[in-house]
């Protein structure tokens, strides 16, 4: 039996190919125009194209069919079943075969760039993710496809395959791009609960106002170690290990202790309003919580520094006749609420950086996109969702609201952690607020 393999064809030449295209309109129904139903008329018309490319291809191998002047060692094979990607589904096609003659008399398949270009399998999974990103689920992918031909669609299965295949090959490659190339100036760390999964999430935003999604780390609870493996893993991918960051984060003291167990002195925290609000909140009364959130959100958003400071003790005041615990919560990280205000920050760059609402956007957009899953199978599961979720929503963020004043900004930063004790624009000593917890808590006891 001869010996049978397969050689690479020569580059064809494509303007040649361009040129010998010939649609035959008596394969196409034309009502379809008529009725407007375009895209369908569309596919069809790309259908015949491609079967069109392949035999143009298959032509400039061997020579014009049936002619006798042909002197290559190429010729044409028959044809044999195949299939090729189009409008998100897998269509039946008659491939054309040519093979080369070798020196021992055996042959060799030549196979068809061509056609390789339409059977490619990331197309499909590409469709599919554009697909999965729209909203579509398993169930319902078949009927956003129009049928063409002898197509033969995609299952749930094959649905759900190629879903796993697009979102892994996303993962991967969001985890092994570099993010040292941004000049990443703020850090906003969240975390978002899917499944029984608690997701930290990383988002940076660069000196020129754009909006990266840095790392995401899973673990039961936002423990320090899963923070700081966090932070070593954007160390990792480019993250200046000796740079000067301001981070804005939630509530959690793990968080807190974790960045500056990994930045020390060069990190600045500010604690996210909205987190502190809603802590507070958890402490009062319904019919006192309204006028207690106004006055709060009236505090910060005052521009100088001591009178917010001014406005807040006032507010401390307050709670301590409504709810000794819902003051002690105002306390608690008290001058870390106010770390915008210490830098001088103008209050149009400070409104759209003293909360986490960035991320709680770009979860809304990943919730949007996950809502389609039934059931979480495992903590992998999770992650491929909630990463091209966030992608998607990086893809469509715009800059940074008042994102000019961000240079400002990185100069105050480095005045204040070089003197600790600094206002921007004044001087001040640092107020022990623990020391002023434990007399509360003191005093509380003793009643």
């Amino acid at each position: 039996m001869k010996k049978s393999s397969t050689t690479r064809g020569k580059n064809v030449n494509l303007e040649k190919l361009r040129s010998s295209i010939k649609l035959d309109f008596g394969r196409i129904d034309i009502s379809q125009i008529i009725k407007c139903e375009m895209e369908n008329f569309g596919l069809q018309l790309g259908f015949i194209v491609m079967e069109q490319f392949m035999q143009a291809e298959a032509e400039q191998l061997t020579g014009p069919r049936y002619s006798r002047e042909n002197d290559s060692d190429i010729s044409r094979w028959g044809s044999q079943a195949g299939s090729v990607v189009l409008g998100g589904q897998k269509t039946a096609v008659s491939k054309p075969r040519v093979r080369r003659a070798l020196e021992d008399g055996s042959t060799a398949e030549v196979p068809l760039e061509s056609y390789a270009a339409f059977n490619n399998p990331g197309t499909l999974s590409k469709s599919v993710l554009n697909r999965m990103l729209s909203g579509v689920s398993a169930r319902d992918f078949a009927s956003t496809v129009e049928q063409v031909g002898d197509a033969a669609g995609l299952s749930k299965s094959t649905f759900s395959r190629k879903a796993i295949q697009a979102t892994s090959q996303k993962v991967k490659e969001f985890e092994a791009r570099s993010i040292g190339k941004h000049d990443i100036q703020v850090i906003l760390i969240d975390g978002t609960r899917e499944g029984e999964e608690l997701n930290i999430v990383a988002v940076g935003i660069a000196a020129d106002g754009t909006k990266h999604l840095l790392g995401i780390a899973q673990g039961a609870t936002e423990n320090s170690t899963v923070c700081i493996h966090l932070l070593q893993n954007l160390i990792d991918k480019g993250l200046d290990a000796a740079g000067e960051y301001l981070f804005i984060l939630d509530g959690s003291k793990a968080l807190k202790k974790a960045v500056k167990s990994v930045f020390g002195n060069n990190a600045l925290i500010q604690r996210c309003i909205e987190h502190k609000i809603r802590n507070i909140m958890d402490y009062l009364p319904k019919g006192q919580q309204g006028r207690i959130r106004r006055l709060l959100r009236g505090a910060w958003s005052m521009n100088d520094y001591k009178d917010a400071k001014q406005a807040l003790t006032k507010i401390c005041q307050t709670l301590r006749g409504i709810n000794e615990t819902a003051e002690e919560s105002l306390l608690e990280a008290f001058e870390d609420t106010l770390t915008l205000h210490r830098l001088n920050t103008p209050k149009l760059l400070r409104d759209s950086i003293q909360t986490t609402n960035i991320i709680e956007s770009w979860n809304f957009v990943a919730k949007d996109l996950t809502r389609q899953v039934k059931k979480w199978k495992a903590a992998d599961h999770v992650k491929r969702w909630l990463t091209v979720g966030m992608l998607e929503a990086e893809r469509r963020s715009h800059k940074l609201k008042g994102f000019a004043l961000l240079k400002q900004l990185k100069e105050n930063m480095h005045h204040l952690i070089l003197n600790p004790t600094q206002i921007i624009g004044g001087t001040t000593t640092k107020i022990n607020f623990k020391k002023r917890i434990n007399k509360t808590i003191k005093t509380k006891r003793a009643a």
